[in-house]
């Protein structure tokens, strides 16, 4: 091993141009007990005013010794010739310094080398929607299995197809001859159902509104993914990221402690501004269990779980913005109920529109733009943004 000192002072036993010294000593296999002495002989206490030394740097470097044996794995395993051991692939287990394939009713992740039973599939988590077509403001909603889920479906049932009533057409839509047309650009309605489509006052723009919300599926609009916890043990193997539950953007219960889900999406306000809303709830009583943050523009706010009214807004200035919702959960309890994200509201970007808004301040509204006023001016009483 090489053992190295550097040392550097301004007493004159020092190199005088750089005040820098090394010292190095080969040391051989064996145990070494190192100490430091500083001491001044004699009666020349005065040095200590003017004698520093700075120890900068204790550095040991090992040397490569040969590998003289093997070690064991200890409960991972190796291929013949292998410099380091690996854990199971996912559903297998490690049993006599191999991996056995878990039977079709276990699972394990990669990694873990320990099969568990699946559990019971859970109708509200691990089956999909099939939305009839929406007749007389009523439809038949029956349900499909979804896929890559883990759970046992032996020991499950999907449940059973149930009539619900519906909106023929929502809010920023209208019907003719019997079908939803999305209302024209600069055009509303603010009812569900509605015969036509309105315009808005004249120092008013009607505001392009996206809605994600009751929805069977996480849209493709989002990029949706997991990130593990633990280095040594994929616990994303089995969970993509959000789920569609209950009408909301969740989490599996079954999701393991640590690990992360994010929601992401790229936002262009292309005029004006918008506005990013979003309503979630926390059925679990225990708040400590999981925890929500919302990252915009790189800048993170963790959801309060505890208040009332569980609402986020937040105002988005023309251009591009990125946002992620993120999911952590934070216990092993499988019984718990995770946050549901129930409505994502993005106002400003595209889409149809279901009211009219006023400019922000100091700003007017010329064909349908907000203008910034010119220095010196300022906008009159029917421009300014009221919200």
């Amino acid at each position: 091993m090489q053992f190295n000192i550097d040392l550097q002072g301004v007493h004159n036993y020092l190199d005088k141009k750089s005040h820098k010294q090394t010292f190095s000593k080969e040391l051989k296999k064996g145990r070494y007990d190192f100490s430091w002495l500083f001491a001044i002989y004699g009666n020349y206490c005065f040095l200590a005013e003017l004698v520093t030394y700075d120890l900068l740097q204790i550095k040991i470097t090992p040397t490569n010794y040969a590998q003289t044996s093997c070690i064991s794995c200890n409960g991972t395993y190796s291929k013949p010739g292998s410099d380091s051991c690996i854990g199971c692939p996912a559903n297998y287990e490690m049993t006599s310094e191999e991996c056995t394939k878990c039977n079709e009713h276990e699972f394990s992740y990669p990694g873990e080398n320990l099969c568990k039973p699946k559990p019971k599939c859970s109708e509200e988590y691990d089956t999909s929607e099939v939305l009839g077509d929406c007749i007389n403001s009523v439809r038949q909603v029956s349900f499909k299995w979804k896929e890559d889920i883990f759970c046992n479906k032996e020991i499950s049932q999907l449940p059973q197809t149930k009539t619900e009533t519906c909106v023929m057409c929502p809010k920023g839509s209208y019907i003719n001859s019997g079908t939803c047309i999305q209302c024209p650009s600069g055009t509303y309605t603010d009812t569900e159902n509605a015969s036509e489509c309105k315009k808005c006052a004249e120092d008013m723009f009607a505001m392009p509104v996206k809605n994600f919300g009751n929805v069977t599926e996480v849209s493709k609009e989002f990029e949706n993914k997991c990130e593990a916890a633990n280095e040594g043990i994929n616990t994303c193997y089995f969970h993509s990221g959000w789920i569609a539950a209950k009408g909301s953007f969740t989490a599996h219960p079954h999701l393991p402690k640590g690990a992360k889900l994010i929601l992401k999406k790229e936002i262009e306000v292309k005029e004006n501004f918008g506005v990013l809303s979003i309503r979630y709830i926390a059925p679990s009583k225990d708040l400590e269990a999981e925890e929500l943050k919302i990252q915009v523009d790189g800048f993170t706010e963790i959801l309060d779980l505890e208040k009332t009214e569980k609402k986020y807004r937040h105002l988005l200035s023309q251009g591009k913005h990125m946002v992620e919702l993120i999911y952590e959960k934070v216990s092993d309890d499988h019984d718990l109920i995770p946050i549901m994200i129930t409505l994502i509201r993005i106002e400003g970007e595209s889409g149809s529109s279901d009211y009219c808004a006023s400019c922000y301040p100091g700003s007017y509204l010329s064909k349908g733009v907000c203008i910034p006023c010119e220095p010196g001016y300022e906008p009159n009483e029917e421009s300014n943004l009221l919200y």
